[in-house]
């Protein structure tokens, strides 16, 4: 059961009506990384839950905070598109070429299929596609999907002025933009795997995980649903003596039962 209320969870404000802009929102919205995709995945996979409780209110009360925020984008949608000159539009493009190549204007279906509000469309006009949602039953591959699916939608909030600022990460995890490696990912022999310079890219990683989701989820019971009777005692202690759910969580991220090849 969901209860509307009419207050936005963020006042949206518009001072300058810009259809370009709200055609980027879109993909906020529809697109394989916007908020449609992970409302449904957190609901589907908090429906389909069968683990501890909290895991399943988490996943449900997440996602039922996703829909404030496509309500939030679709009103900031409907206020960019509301009293827009169509000259708007071409002015904008205009200063950027690649912007004009690659957006195009306005989308005409804002007026022709929608009114001048929001669609459950990308901001190519492509409608959303629930094959999307990731919802496995499998609560370990669940978050990393939603880890994933929430740091891909981190660059939909404009389109940045010095993109090697946000596309650094895929530099530094193999895949550079236009000219990613092959898809067999990173070297798996022991040289590799044992470096210095492998396990420390993965402690970065693992304690760059831990800082965002370390307060919603117990390590412990992770650990439980993961390794189970696998887990050595070794591990069990090292989580044990943490001095936070942070500090656990990367820990047992890095433990063997995490890193095994």
């Amino acid at each position: 059961m969901f209860k509307h209320t009419k207050q936005l969870a963020y006042k949206v404000r518009v001072d300058e009506p810009n259809p370009l802009f709200a055609k980027m929102l879109q993909q906020a919205i529809g697109g394989v990384e916007g908020e449609i995709r992970v409302c449904l995945q957190y609901l589907f996979q908090g429906w389909g839950n069968r683990g501890p409780d909290r895991y399943k209110d988490m996943l449900l009360n997440t996602g039922t905070e996703e829909i404030g925020h496509i309500e939030m984008l679709a009103t900031a949608v409907a206020l960019n598109l509301e009293g827009a000159p169509a000259s708007l539009q071409e002015e904008i493009a205009g200063k950027n070429g690649t912007v004009e190549a690659v957006l195009g204007g306005q989308d005409p279906r804002h007026v022709l299929s929608a009114g001048l509000a929001a669609m459950p469309a990308d901001s190519n006009g492509n409608p959303f596609n629930g094959s999307w949602v990731v919802a496995t039953g499998n609560v370990g591959s669940d978050m990393l999907a939603n880890v994933h699916a929430e740091a891909s939608g981190r660059l939909l909030a404009r389109i940045p002025e010095d993109p090697a600022r946000y596309l650094g990460g895929l530099n530094v995890l193999g895949q550079p933009l236009w000219s990613p490696a092959g898809p067999n990912g990173f070297p798996d022999s022991n040289a590799a795997w044992a470096a210095p310079e492998g396990m420390k890219l993965r402690l970065d990683i693992s304690a760059q995980v831990a800082s965002r989701i370390g307060e919603t989820i117990d390590p412990r019971d992770l650990l439980e649903l993961i390794a189970a009777d696998a887990a050595s005692t070794e591990t069990r202690r090292t989580i044990e003596r943490a001095e936070s759910r942070q500090q656990a969580l990367a820990l047992l991220l890095m433990s063997p039962e995490f890193q095994r090849r």
